[in-house]
C-alpha cells in the first residue's frame, strides 16, 4: 500500500487516512510498510489550489504514483482510489472522460 493514491486531500475530514496501525488492523493482509506511521502525514497538505478539481499538488502526486508504480516488481497491480484523484491521474494521459464522476466501484 501507498499514501500516494489516495484522495485528494481537501478541507473535508473524509479526506484524511486512519492511523496506519488501524488500517494494519483491518486489512492484515495488505503490506503497509510504505505508509508512514501515525497519524495523517499529508493531511495539512491541501491539494485545492488553484482549486480542488484541477490541483496541480495532486496532479504531480498521481505522477509520483505513476513512477512508484513502475518501480513495482508485480507484474500485475490494481489501483483502488477515489474519482478526484484518478480523473489526476488519467487526464493528463488522453482521458479526458475520467473528469466524470465515476459511481462506486467503478
Amino acid at each position: 500500500a501507498t499514501s500516494l493514491a489516495r484522495e485528494r486531500i481537501g478541507n473535508h475530514s473524509c479526506d484524511g487516512r486512519r492511523e496506519r496501525v488501524a488500517l494494519e488492523g483491518e486489512f492484515p493482509h495488505v503490506d503497509f510498510s510504505e505508509v508512514a506511521d501515525g497519524a495523517d502525514e499529508m493531511w495539512e497538505h491541501k491539494e485545492v489550489e488553484p482549486d480542488g478539481m484541477n490541483s496541480t499538488a495532486c496532479g504531480a502526486r498521481a505522477g509520483r504514483l505513476l513512477a512508484w508504480l513502475w518501480r513495482r516488481p508485480e507484474p500485475e497491480i490494481a489501483v483502488v482510489s477515489h474519482w478526484v484523484f484518478l480523473s489526476h491521474l488519467l487526464r493528463p494521459h488522453g482521458f479526458d472522460d475520467a473528469f466524470v464522476q465515476m459511481g462506486n466501484a467503478e
